[in-house]
Formats: C-alpha cells, structure tokens, sequence
C-alpha cells in the first residue's frame, strides 16, 4: 500500500520530488523501503529454510574458497590477458577457468586433508563409524 501511495504522488506530480515534497514524501519513501525489505527477509526466511547435501558442502568451503580465489583469478589472469582473443572470451574464459580450479583446489587439497583443513579454518571433519560392528550381546543361559 505505501508503494501504491508513492506511484500515485509521483504520478500526480509528474516529476522528480523535490524541495517541500522531498520533506513531506521521503520519510514516506524511506519507510516504504523499510517494509520492502522486512517482505523479502520473511519471504526469504520462510522460504529459503532447507538443508541439502550441496548447500552443507558450497557451507563448509564458503571460507577457503574465499580465501582461495583471488590468488587462483590472478594466476589465471596473468596467462589471460596475453590471449589475442575478444575481450568477452577472455571473461569467460577466466570466470569459467578460475570457479572451477578453484573448487578443484578446495576439494583435493583443503577438504580431504585433516591438517590443511585446520589452516584455512575449518572443523576436522567427523569420525567414521567403527569398521567393524559390535558383536551382539548373547544369553548365558543354556
């Protein structure tokens, strides 16, 4: 309802709002803006509440992979920009090239190994389950 009333004074103004209608309206706008907001963080909320084996994983290696990029893009980057292609094939190339080192890097060399997962930060990763099972428990009784 307060976009509705904001589409109509611009309408009925027909121009840019200022001077006394920038004091009149603007507190109007900002609030208005405010409810736009709480909309798409409690649609968000609400519709966004789930857990997968992707997201568990892209959750885990947000950190490395932040920490690794960078040093990834510009590596590429150098070789890059030498190329006598169009600007665009170069884009992506690099874009495409460095996502997918860079993930390569997170899981072969950070993920897997318990120690360099500490360095970038990471939780050791779960114990496995004992090998063998438990021998089930048998009546002494004959």
């Amino acid at each position: 309802m307060t976009t509705l009333l904001l589409a109509v004074a611009l309408l009925i103004t027909e121009s840019e709002m200022t001077g006394a209608s920038v004091v009149l309206w603007g507190p109007w706008a900002g609030f208005a803006a405010w409810l736009w907001l709480i909309t798409f963080v409690g649609t968000g909320r609400r519709s966004l509440n789930f857990s997968n084996r992707t997201l568990e994983y892209a959750n885990e290696g947000s950190y490395p992979f932040y920490i690794l990029h960078q040093t990834v893009i510009v590596a590429l980057a150098l070789g890059v920009i030498e190329l006598g292609v169009p600007m665009i094939l170069k884009y992506l190339l690099l874009t495409t090239a460095s996502l997918l080192l860079t993930l390569a890097a997170y899981d072969l060399l950070i993920r897997r190994w318990r120690p360099v997962r500490l360095l970038f930060g990471m939780r050791p990763p779960p114990r496995q389950a004992l090998a063998k099972p438990p021998e089930p428990v048998r009546d002494s009784a004959p």
